[in-house]
């Protein structure tokens, strides 16, 4: 028998698979524990904070509710997924049913944050809301792919686990919906806060003070602030998770950024959230405060519109601004 045919430790799970596999799969498995650690200190970085801010919105039950899963959802699955490929646990196909039921709950409910800060931003359009709630249908049904799509087997007779080959290419839609989803919905956000920056066209000032000041400041405020650079970096990984995904010819190397991509989108997507939380609770405590003074003054308050009070017979009516939480 030829030396190099020989599998000098039968217990090492490399020794049953090509070289080159086997070089994925550990940089697979780095990543993955990598990963790991890098959201265990996230959460533990934010832990107090983010509880401050969720009691604070004790009143609605389903979106704190589904912030609290996503969080648990993406630590329980990257810590299935660190045992799945580094620890010989044998029962791959049921270890790996848990992994992708684990992957599910976190993208959907993820997701669904994403639809919170739509709805935030539309202040409650309806139309929008709901054009928003039938791409997360489709986001559902593109994460379904990869129930069908991607299986788990032992590596040869050893009980350590890894992906079974080939992937299917139509497994690629549980990447792709949740791309399309996250980028329709920052170019939704983008527009909104464009919008807002007010342009003057008679560019009193020049043409260049035109480009670089007042047209730059637009596109700044639609890309980068009010945590528009948190969807964008998520979404620049989410592509380039995708491009290895169909670039790429084995299992190790499609899936090889798939942790790292939920990781970061559920990290930005949920600090948003909590920023998005905080601006609500700060205007809803301006209105209260307002409301109080007017009640002090003996001011009557009328769905937020007007005022008025009698002064020795004068009525008086103040326009008092109306707060949309």
């Amino acid at each position: 028998m030829n030396a190099s045919c020989l599998i000098l430790n039968g217990d090492t799970p490399l020794s049953y698979v090509d070289p080159g596999v086997g070089r994925q799969m550990g940089i697979l498995a780095y990543l993955t524990v990598g990963t790991l650690a890098v959201f265990i200190w996230e959460l533990l970085n934010v832990l107090w904070y983010d509880i401050c801010v969720l009691r604070s919105t004790f009143e609605e039950v389903l979106n704190p509710t589904l912030y609290v899963i996503s969080r648990a959802t993406v630590l329980g699955y990257l810590i299935v997924g660190s045992a799945f490929q580094t620890t010989p646990m044998g029962y791959c196909r049921q270890t790996h049913t848990l992994l992708t039921s684990l992957y599910l709950i976190a993208m959907s409910s993820t997701s669904f944050l994403v639809l919170c800060r739509v709805r935030f931003l539309s202040r409650n359009d309806k139309f929008i809301t709901s054009t928003f709630g039938l791409l997360l249908l489709f986001v559902l049904g593109g994460l379904a792919t990869r129930i069908i799509g991607i299986r788990a087997e032992s590596i040869g007779p050893t009980k350590y686990c890894t992906f079974s080959e080939p992937i299917t290419l139509y497994a690629s839609a549980f990447l792709i919906a949740p791309l399309l989803y996250t980028s329709t919905a920052f170019i939704f956000s983008a527009a909104r806060f464009a919008s807002r920056r007010k342009i003057d066209f008679a560019a009193p000032n020049g043409f260049l003070y035109f480009i670089f000041a007042d047209c730059a400041s637009v596109v700044r405020a639609g890309l980068l602030k009010d945590g528009q650079g948190y969807y964008l970096s998520s979404i620049v990984l989410q592509l380039t998770s995708l491009i290895f995904f169909l670039s790429s010819s084995t299992a190790p190397g499609k899936l090889v950024l798939v942790d790292c991509s939920l990781v970061i989108m559920n990290i930005m997507v949920c600090r948003v959230y909590i920023s998005d939380q905080k601006y609500r609770e700060t205007r809803s405590g301006e209105k209260v405060k307002k409301e109080q003074v007017m009640l002090g003054l003996g001011l009557h308050y009328h769905n937020g519109l007007q005022t008025s009070r009698d002064f020795q017979g004068i009525q008086v009516t103040k326009t008092v601004e109306n707060f949309i939480t």
